[in-house]
């Protein structure tokens, strides 16, 4: 499988051979999409089965959050059932916004009372923290020097290595560059900003952050999804790709067969 592509940069040494090709998880916890009404929530054995195949296809990268419903207690399970998968994965979550199963409804807190409380809930979940995003991250969060210096402590006492920002909104991430407020190490955002930013986007990846990208199906609706996970494949400003297929795992990793 082809390669990640992380900025020339001393911290991302440890990573680099990362395969470009991630999996996101938000449907081992919740219905997605939201409005996808045969939805069923996956057994244990369905996801048994889909995560030993993405280990077997070459993906390391596994993506969460707090958000997804039951994701990280059932990718927690897999990993502590699985502790050689474990070893060789990168797993990364988000805190930020809180989702009722009951409700089905979101809500954003973005305090650092929230970080401290989402942190430490995913902690005993997951046996392991590579990577912990802001999710939707705004301006406010990221100027917050509160949550600037806890995320910054848990990475300086090992309790996780990177830290990072969930940004989908065009004009937070203009912002967010104009007022240099980009203190974290990983910047995810979907496909579609990608397609339709690149120079914004590069000019993040070229201040040394990795660029994840979300959503390559599903939010690119000029391309079939071949397309458009080759199509980003090809950018340099994009470090890993997610896939968030629950049915079509193997044809995807197939479009990241080296050549």
């Amino acid at each position: 499988m082809k390669k990640s592509n992380f900025p020339n940069h001393q911290k991302f040494s440890s990573i680099q051979n990362i395969p470009l090709l991630g999996v996101g998880t938000i449907w081992f916890g919740r219905r997605w999409p939201a409005a996808n009404q045969n939805w069923q929530m996956p057994s244990g054995e369905e996801i048994q089965g889909y995560m030993s195949a993405a280990y077997e296809c070459g993906v390391r990268m596994f993506d969460t959050a707090a958000a997804y419903g039951l994701s990280e207690k059932k990718l927690g399970e897999f990993f502590n059932n699985n502790p050689h998968i474990l070893k060789e994965s990168f797993v990364s979550t988000k805190w930020g916004e809180d989702f009722s199963l009951t409700t089905e409804q979101s809500r954003i807190d973005h305090s650092a009372q929230n970080l401290i409380h989402s942190f430490d809930q995913s902690l005993t979940m997951l046996p392991r923290i590579n990577l912990l995003y802001i999710h939707q991250a705004t301006e406010a969060v990221l100027a917050d020097a509160r949550v600037k210096n806890k995320m910054q402590e848990y990475q300086r006492t090992g309790k996780i290595k990177f830290t990072g920002a969930s940004i989908s909104d065009v004009t937070v991430l203009e912002n967010v560059l104009e007022r240099n407020l980009i203190w974290f190490d990983f910047m995810q955002t979907s496909a579609q900003v990608v397609f339709e930013n690149p120079q914004l986007v590069q000019k993040i990846f070229d201040k040394g952050i990795a660029v994840v990208v979300n959503s390559p199906a599903r939010k690119s609706a000029t391309k079939t999804p071949e397309q458009a996970y080759k199509n980003l494949a090809t950018l340099d400003c994009v470090s890993v790709i997610l896939t968030g297929t629950r049915t079509h795992l193997k044809e995807t990793a197939e479009y990241f067969e080296m050549e």
